[in-house]
């Protein structure tokens, strides 16, 4: 009891001597390796040491990947500790792949950058800018502070998973266009079918690996596409 006690004060006291506001002001420009990190959440959070961490604000990533957000958190008990977070899907991985529908699920692990103190400013009102430059995903790791360091997958926040229609699995699209440019060398015939069945062939020539034909040669894409008006890939292959 006197513990508890003892520990109740000396909160009291921390508590009466920080500011208990905190403000952050964040832009940045987001890649996926090669790719812009397009219409994408970004977030700031703000990390609890009693209770839950505190959402503090949500933007999306415009189509040049750029993100900026101005937030203020508050921690009663404890200086405050913003953190920028997000699901990485730069980093996602397959779960389950839907053959009928040819439909993916992929899930991905969050990430999460604590600000710099020299960049929170004590207060309502940021006065710095902490500006991430140009971060590619691929080679960023999270962080962690707290307990989270030694009881991570119980304390951290969880990742998320989503479902990708067939018509928007870029993976698909990326592979048959590999395909599509160096299969017609004899006008009106398409060489698709002979490169799709032997991979060998389509590695060397169109630098399409075996897993790569595989999917396409599985697949059926739909009647009209970005590469122009085609029909399925099982179709054109079983032709």
């Amino acid at each position: 009891m006197i513990y508890l006690i003892l520990l109740l004060l000396l909160v009291g006291q921390i508590s009466c001597a920080h500011e208990p506001y905190a403000s952050v002001h964040l832009t940045g420009t987001l890649y996926c390796n090669e790719s812009i990190y397009q219409h994408e959440k970004v977030e700031v959070w703000e990390k609890n040491y009693i209770m839950a961490d505190s959402w503090a604000t949500t933007v999306l990533t415009d189509e040049n990947g750029y993100f900026e957000m101005k937030a203020t958190v508050r921690d009663d008990y404890f200086p405050p500790k913003p953190y920028f977070y997000m699901i990485n899907w730069c980093k996602e991985k397959q779960w389950w792949n839907d053959k009928e529908t040819g439909d993916k699920l992929v899930c991905s692990e969050p990430l999460k950058v604590f600000i710099p103190k020299e960049y929170v400013t004590p207060g309502r009102e940021a006065k710095k800018t902490f500006d991430f430059t140009q971060v590619n995903l691929a080679m960023v790791e999270t962080q962690f502070a707290g307990l989270e360091i030694v009881l991570q997958t119980v304390l951290s926040q969880k990742g998320e998973c989503r479902r990708i229609l067939k018509k928007d699995r870029t993976d698909l699209w990326d592979n048959y266009s590999k395909l599509l440019k160096c299969s017609t060398t004899i006008p009106g015939k398409s060489r698709i079918p002979e490169l799709a069945e032997n991979p060998y062939k389509a590695q060397e020539e169109c630098k399409v690996t075996k897993s790569e034909t595989d999917k396409i040669r599985t697949s059926e894409l739909p009647p009209t596409s970005k590469y122009g008006d085609i029909i399925g890939v099982k179709d054109v292959i079983d032709s």
